[in-house]
């Protein structure tokens, strides 16, 4: 078995799928979400919060280094003979690269699975795209139904500003621009395991297991 980098281009199922990861090989993986750092810290009114809620807020791209520095973070509390799934992040080349390099000081093997969706289809789940105020989960309208309370928990649902067809064709192009070097570059070592990630997450699921069960 090898460490997991999660690639995806938006509305695949990346959270859904790295759940699903978790619940079958938890004893194995070390779970790291960039997103759900950042996310956390956001919240905190000091000089590192407010940085990170300026940055997301205005849609702009934090510092390689910034990002990385989190990740050197997460590697070191990560025990012998686990092994690490890695979702969000490196999204850009600088930090692929770095991330690169941290792995090879450290000896890490790994693989990339990329969930792969046509664009066409990753716009029709973006713009049905509806989240929990209180926990977070994500549901899409048009395929869980257009609930106002959480299913889960029962907070109030809501549809993120930047989740219009123009905004989200931004996002895209951002994910074209600055993604797909990376996605390629992977591709090129032979570290790149593409996963159709149009049929039901259940059977997505288990073409990932199939991959990982042969690392």
């Amino acid at each position: 078995m090898k460490d997991i980098v999660i690639l995806w281009i938006q509305w695949s199922g990346k959270w859904t799928q790295s759940k699903k990861i978790l619940e079958k090989y938890g004893d194995k993986f070390l779970y790291y979400d960039t997103w759900r750092v950042f996310r956390a810290l956001k919240s905190n009114d000091n000089a590192l919060g407010n940085y990170i809620s300026t940055v997301m807020d205005k849609g702009l791209l934090m510092d390689d280094s910034f990002i990385i520095s989190f990740f050197d973070s997460f590697m070191f509390v990560v025990e012998p003979g686990q092994y690490m799934l890695i979702d969000w992040s490196p999204r850009q080349i600088g930090q692929m690269f770095l991330m690169i390099e941290r792995m090879r000081k450290s000896k890490r093997e790994f693989k990339v699975i990329f969930l792969d969706l046509p664009e066409e289809e990753a716009l029709k789940r973006l713009s049905g795209r509806i989240i929990c105020k209180k926990c977070n989960k994500v549901y899409n309208k048009n395929i869980d139904g257009n609930f106002k309370t959480c299913p889960d928990c029962g907070g109030e649902m809501f549809q993120r500003q930047d989740d219009t067809p123009e905004a989200i064709k931004v996002r895209l192009e951002q994910y074209y621009k600055l993604t797909m070097p990376v996605i390629d570059y992977f591709d090129d070592k032979w570290l790149l395991i593409r996963i159709d990630a149009r049929p039901d997450p259940d059977t997505i699921a288990q073409n990932i297991f199939d991959e990982i069960e042969k690392m």
